[in-house]
């Protein structure tokens, strides 16, 4: 794992742009790193360079060293100035919690008969409020952890609708809100109105839709070993 240090290195690393479609792998090398952010210069430019704002996965190949969340500051080329957000350690369990891009429509089931309709026939009470948080998340095929202003509190059921990158349609399903958690003033990204991270757990999904979450769990899982 890199500490902070106050001169230019070079160490191998992968960036994992999980905005593309599907997910691109880039190699690069780790050049800078102050604590707080990185600059990297990648090998090859062909396939494209992250854009400016974009958010990437840094991976050192360490089995030690966590997995790196980052946005993508400044870009000259092939030489990338990166933000970090946070840090992950590395899961062991056959299908850990990733970082993807998994666009989901929520909202709050009024009593239990809303979620036995949206679930069955993707029926909705009238005047339902949805919510669409940045789909830039934590995810598994049994729940998700994205960050949203508190449209929800603990233990609400959500009428959910999914979208995974690596697989075509979508899917409805029920999620229970497992905790609601205000992000710290200093930790929250500029322009976004999210306040907050939520996390909640599958209640009801197609065996498609947790099949298509495994995939996309297992296609980040491989890229990063």
């Amino acid at each position: 794992m890199l500490v902070p240090v106050s001169e230019t290195f070079s160490t191998p690393v992968e960036l994992v742009c999980t905005n593309q479609t599907p997910p691109a792998i880039l190699q690069a090398h780790a050049t800078w790193f102050d604590g707080a952010s990185y600059k990297v210069t990648l090998k090859d430019t062909a396939s494209g360079p992250p854009t400016v704002g974009e958010r990437v996965i840094l991976d050192f190949g360490e089995n030690e060293s966590p997995r790196v969340l980052a946005v993508v500051t400044e870009r000259e080329g092939g030489d990338l100035s990166l933000s970090i957000k946070r840090s992950q350690p590395r899961d062991k369990r056959e299908f850990p919690r990733m970082h993807g891009g998994i666009k989901l429509r929520y909202a709050v089931a009024p009593d239990a008969g809303a979620t036995d309709a949206w679930a069955k026939s993707g029926v909705s009470p009238e005047g339902t409020e949805w919510f669409t948080p940045d789909p830039f998340m934590d995810f598994s095929a049994s729940g998700l952890k994205f960050d949203d202003a508190p449209n929800c509190k603990d233990n609400d059921l959500l009428l959910a609708h999914i979208e995974v990158p690596t697989a075509e349609g979508s899917w409805r399903g029920v999620a229970r809100v497992v905790r609601v958690s205000e992000i710290l003033p200093e930790e929250r990204e500029v322009g976004s109105a999210a306040t907050h991270h939520v996390a909640v757990d599958f209640q009801t999904l197609p065996a498609e839709a947790i099949e298509a979450l495994m995939t996309f769990t297992l296609h980040l899982q491989g890229a990063l070993l």
